[in-house]
C-alpha cells in the first residue's frame, strides 16, 4: 500500500492563492451574466465602482470557501492529494452554484436560494449534475496544471502582487 504523499505546507499554500485566483477570474467571467439588463451609472466614480466590485466580490467567492475549508487542512495535516481533491470538490460545487445563480437571476431577478431551488423542474437537476461533472473535471485539469507550473517555476511568479490587487479591488 503506498503511504499518502506529503507536501510541504508553503508549496500547498501557494498553489492554494494561486488555484483561489485562477477560480475568481472564473467566477468573473461566470459574474459578467447578471450585467444582462443593467443601468450603468451616469458617473465616473459609479462607473469605476462596478468592475471593481466585481473583481472583489468574484475573488472572496473563490477565497473564503477555499481557506476556511481547506485551509485548516494544510494547517493540520498537509497532503497534497488531500488538499488538491478537497479544493477542486470545493471550486467545482462553488463554480455549479454559481452558475445556476446567474441562469436563476437572469432568468427570474432572483438569487438561488432552498425555495427557487424546490421550483426546479428534473431537467434542471440532470442540467446541474451534467454541469457539476463538466466543473469537476475542468478543476482538475487546472489543478493539476497550476501545481506542475509552480514546481517547474521555484521562484515566485508575482502571486503577492496579484494577491495584493485583488484583495485592494475588494476594498475600494
Amino acid at each position: 500500500m503506498n503511504a499518502p504523499v506529503s507536501a510541504g505546507r508553503r508549496p500547498l499554500w501557494r498553489w492554494l492563492g494561486w488555484f483561489t485566483a485562477a477560480n475568481g477570474g472564473l467566477y468573473l467571467l461566470v459574474s459578467l451574466r447578471y450585467l444582462q439588463g443593467y443601468h450603468w451609472p451616469d458617473s465616473l466614480p459609479g462607473a469605476i465602482y462596478i468592475p471593481l466590485a466585481m473583481i472583489g466580490q468574484s475573488t472572496v467567492l473563490a477565497v473564503l470557501p477555499a481557506v476556511l475549508l481547506i485551509g485548516w487542512l494544510i494547517a493540520i495535516r498537509p497532503m497534497r492529494r488531500a488538499v488538491m481533491t478537497g479544493a477542486v470538490l470545493i471550486a467545482a460545487l462553488g463554480l455549479t452554484l454559481f452558475v445556476l445563480d446567474t441562469n436563476v437571476f437572469v432568468e427570474r431577478r432572483l438569487h438561488l436560494s432552498l425555495f427557487i431551488a424546490q421550483l426546479f423542474e428534473p431537467v434542471t437537476w440532470i442540467a446541474s449534475a451534467a454541469m457539476l461533472g463538466i466543473a469537476l473535471a475542468f478543476e482538475s485539469l487546472l489543478a493539476g496544471m497550476l501545481w506542475r507550473w509552480l514546481a517547474a517555476r521555484p521562484q515566485p511568479a508575482g502571486g503577492r502582487w496579484i494577491g495584493t490587487a485583488l484583495a485592494l479591488a475588494w476594498f475600494a
